[in-house]
Order: C-alpha cells, then structure tokens, then sequence
C-alpha cells in the first residue's frame, strides 16, 4: 500500500510539467519572425538555442513555452544578430 502511495505522490509531481502524453501543455511554435518581435518587446525570458531550435519561456508567465524552429545557427551572421538583439532585450540564454 505505501509502495503505491508513493507512486502516486511521484506521478502527481512529475506529470503535470512533463509535456509528453500524459501531463503538461506542449511549447506553443512560433515562427522566428514572431520570436524576434517578442525579443525586442521583451517579452521572451528565457532561452536555450540548440543548434536550428530555440525553445524558452515568456516575461509575462514562466510557465507558458515556446519553441521556434528552423533557427540559424549561432555561428552565423543571422545567428550572431539574433543574439545580440536577445542581449539587448535581456533574455536570459
């Protein structure tokens, strides 16, 4: 019985921030062009650019995700601009 208990406590914990079939509300896609408009309103707050995807959350709610894809790599010039306009706006990568 307790073996289950537990079970259950760690189900309640983890399923509702895990965005795979069971729990969670899945990143909200966003077109890059949409995401630098956020960037220069400031309204992304956090972000993590892995390679052509940068996924994240926003100012307004941390709990609301998002992701872009088809992002230009960092090394790039696109890349470089977009990071400069993130350090500008304060996001935090």
């Amino acid at each position: 019985m307790l073996v289950v208990v537990v079970a259950f406590a760690i189900a309640a914990m983890v399923l509702p921030n895990n965005t795979g079939i069971f729990g969670g509300t899945p990143p909200k896609q966003v077109e890059l062009s949409q995401f630098e408009a956020d960037v220069k309103k400031q309204l992304i707050n956090t972000a993590d650019w892995q390679q052509s995807t940068i996924t994240g959350t926003y100012a307004s709610s941390p709990k609301d995700k998002f992701e872009v894809n088809n992002v230009p790599e960092k090394e790039t010039p696109a890349g470089n601009r977009i990071l400069q306009e993130m350090d500008t706006a304060g996001v935090h990568y």
